[in-house]
């Protein structure tokens, strides 16, 4: 094996370090910010998304018209949701750090048109709904994204 050296291997060198210099932070940058967000915004957002079923009583069927970063902040999540007869309303989550809450989930509050729930209610919510699979996914059986209506 030959190292080539000298003036044209130099010029080599610094043009694929130049290259690489320029590639290299956007992608790092790219990289954390999918690390530092997916793994907890997606989470919350199916979270959010679960506790609306929980919330609406009776109608077989709740549109999901949009789930996104809440207005409040980063660490909260709106639910537009439509129900069967037409209404349309919004539910906005909040979430911190889920050892820091004591809840399995991370909700530490959820606000709807009629107002905020409880602590307790809260609990039973997460507890009871949240933590339960056959409850949980028969809350999500219940919805239907507005995309997939379509």
């Amino acid at each position: 094996m030959s190292v080539a050296s000298g003036p044209a291997a130099d010029e080599g060198s610094r043009a694929r370090g130049v290259a690489v210099r320029h590639v290299v932070p956007p992608l790092l940058a790219a990289l954390a910010l999918l690390a530092g967000c997916l793994p907890e915004t997606a989470p919350r957002r199916d979270t959010c998304r679960a506790v609306v079923p929980a919330l609406v009583a009776a109608p077989p069927r709740i549109v999901v018209l949009s789930v996104e970063d809440g207005r409040l902040g980063r660490s909260t999540v709106d639910v537009v949701y439509r129900t069967a007869d037409g209404h349309t309303a919004t539910i906005t989550c909040a979430f911190a750090d889920p050892d820091a809450a004591g809840l399995k989930s991370g909700l530490v509050g959820v606000r709807t048109a009629e107002g905020t729930l409880s602590p307790a209610r809260l609990y039973v919510l997460d507890r009871f709904w949240l933590a339960d699979p056959a409850a949980r996914a028969e809350g999500l059986a219940r919805l239907v994204d507005a995309d997939a209506k379509r």
